[in-house]
């Protein structure tokens, strides 16, 4: 087997994930997004819309859309800020904690179907493999950074080959390479 076969098996594993949490998520009712938001609003009671978007990495206005939804359906509850008239506090309700920890079962039993059949050795194996080609990658302007950055960036990529393929130039623009161009 070729490298690129092994690339595009990790992909098809990672999309396959993805769909199972969507479609996990949308029998809940929630948008793919929604999920770690209640989570961490569950786990920091009394936060504010920007420590939820500094954790999640997203937009102040994007958190206030899926606050706003989930607030609607009972999931979320505001509170005005004591000290500061201008701050909403963030609290799950009884709805929301017992919604969030339904869906979480329902993830983790996701990810126990992806490793079933797997012996402890061959799991450990991998994450040793794993963490190696992490290693492998994570170098140069991508090291040390945590998978929302990471997220983050690749969002920015995806928004400036959005902007150069609507820019009227036929190809999104080539970075910039140093040293010797042979």
């Amino acid at each position: 087997m070729d490298l690129r076969e092994i690339v595009q098996k990790i992909s098809r594993l990672h999309l396959l994930h993805r769909l199972y949490i969507q479609k996990t998520a949308l029998q809940n009712h929630l948008y793919f997004g929604q999920p770690p938001l209640l989570e961490y609003v569950m786990d920091h009671d009394g936060c504010t819309q920007s420590d939820v978007a500094e954790f999640l990495h997203v937009s102040p206005p994007s958190v206030a859309t899926s606050i706003k939804r989930m607030e609607k359906m009972g999931l979320i509850a505001r509170t005005p800020d004591p000290r500061d008239a201008r701050c909403n506090r963030l609290h799950i309700t009884d709805e929301g904690r017992q919604l969030t920890t339904a869906f979480r079962a329902q993830f983790d039993s996701v990810d126990q179907q992806m490793f079933a059949g797997l012996s402890p050795q061959e799991i450990e194996q991998f994450i040793t493999t794993v963490e190696h080609m992490i290693a492998n990658l994570a170098v140069g302007p991508y090291a040390g950074l945590d998978n929302i950055t990471l997220r983050q960036q690749a969002k920015q990529l995806k928004e400036a080959e959005h902007r150069a393929a609507h820019s009227g130039h036929p190809h999104p623009p080539r970075p910039e390479r140093g040293g010797d161009r042979r």
